[in-house]
């Protein structure tokens, strides 16, 4: 595993998604284009989903370099959230921003095909680190979310019993 896990082989193919559905709406604008909301709401939200993203990656991506290197498993700060952040950035916002920022609901492929691409190349990143880290990482998988975090109630359960 190198220390830039899948995140290649992901952006590769989410660039290739992006650059198809790109010309497809050029050449069909009609079919193609969010014409329901005006330019500027879709500015707005892009600009906004796309800030969002890039705070993600930069608030995830100085710490796995050095952590790769010692052999650590980060699990603090955006980490005890997120496995992923990284990887959740482009597929939840940068490339939904994008997206409206072009105007082309066609290019919100490139986020699904993003996840689709996540969910079958995450294997050989999550076989690396169980292998690494044994059981902590195991457990660390079981308590937070790839790229959407876990949400847990807070109530304990009910048992079968009333207190008095």
């Amino acid at each position: 595993m190198t220390r830039v896990g899948i995140g290649i082989k992901l952006l590769a193919a989410m660039a290739v998604t992006f650059l198809l559905t790109w010309i497809l709406t050029c050449l069909q604008p009609d079919i193609f284009c969010i014409d329901f909301i005006s330019a500027s709401t879709l500015r707005i939200a892009a600009i906004a989903l796309i800030g969002v993203g890039i705070a993600i990656k930069l608030s995830s991506s100085r710490v796995p370099s050095t952590a790769f290197k010692k052999k650590e498993l980060i699990t603090t700060g955006i980490f005890s959230c997120i496995r992923h952040p990284m990887y959740s950035s482009w597929i939840l916002f940068i490339a939904p921003g994008i997206a409206l920022l072009f105007r082309s609901w066609l290019m919100l492929a490139a986020s699904l095909i993003g996840y689709f691409s996540f969910k079958r190349l995450i294997k050989e990143e999550d076989e690396y680190l169980t292998r690494t880290f044994g059981q902590t990482y195991l457990d660390y998988r079981s308590r937070v979310g790839e790229i959407f975090p876990i949400i847990r109630s807070r109530r304990k359960p009910l048992s079968g019993k009333q207190d008095k």
